[in-house]
């Protein structure tokens, strides 16, 4: 009995062990704080066969020391976009201080600002048959957002 009682206990301490190191080298130690990316706004339009995603953040909720293009010094954002499947989908930012806008269809990274309206990223699908499947990181002021989804028109729109 004495046996089997030292063995589980082993056995216990054992996985505890291991469960510790295992959450241990899963952190990154880079420094930065996960969040979600929020979506600010979303929506389609049957008429025009669109649907899209705004991600940033509302006024109200900006983290501090988060500015956008209209402020002095505004936020610059590392970006990375990974792009699986895409068909008829693209996301528009904000790529430099004065408000010029860029777009891209393919996995990238780049560097982005707030608009004065503090969007962030914009994803749009055209068509019946328009959709994408992505994961979005970004760092701003150590801390990271992260969101992974999919787009569809035709999901955005009921019709499937």
């Amino acid at each position: 009995m004495i046996k089997i009682f030292f063995s589980r206990k082993l056995l216990i301490v054992l996985l505890l062990s291991i469960s510790f190191l295992l959450s241990a080298c899963s952190t990154t130690g880079d420094g930065y704080q996960g969040q979600v990316l929020p979506i600010i706004k979303h929506g389609h339009s049957k008429k025009k066969q669109t649907a899209y995603n705004i991600y940033g953040f509302k006024f109200e909720n900006t983290p501090s020391g988060i500015y956008n293009i209209l402020d002095k010094k505004p936020t610059e954002f590392l970006v990375n976009v990974y792009i699986g499947d895409n068909y008829g989908c693209k996301f528009t930012y904000t790529m430099d201080k004065e408000g010029k806008k860029e777009e891209i269809a393919k996995t990238s990274s780049f560097v982005s600002y707030l608009s004065g309206s503090n969007e962030l990223l914009k994803l749009e699908c055209k068509g019946e048959d328009s959709n994408i499947d992505y994961k979005i990181i970004v760092y701003a002021n150590n801390v990271e957002y992260d969101k992974v989804g999919n787009l569809s028109y035709l999901a955005a729109s009921g019709g499937l």
